[in-house]
């Protein structure tokens, strides 16, 4: 992939997934989104990496958990 094709795929990226506007937007913290922001033009291939990290670990930690104990889960599992 070209530098411009990964630039284009990260702003894309970044308008759907990371921008505060957008209705898509996944839960980040401002680290992150800074960190995305003050890169996005240099597009290196980890530029997303620590956020896709700390959203994980926000899954694994918290969402996850809350879906195990959910009636929608109990309901599905009988």
């Amino acid at each position: 992939m070209t530098l411009e094709e990964r630039r284009a795929n990260a702003q894309t990226l970044y308008e759907e997934y990371v921008s505060t506007v957008s209705p898509c937007e996944v839960s980040l913290n401002a680290k992150h989104r800074i960190q995305i922001e003050s890169n996005i033009t240099e597009a290196h291939k980890d530029l997303f990496k620590q956020a896709q990290d700390y959203i994980f670990s926000l899954m694994y930690r918290d969402c996850f958990p809350r879906f195990l104990k959910s009636r929608i889960y109990k309901k599905l599992c009988r």
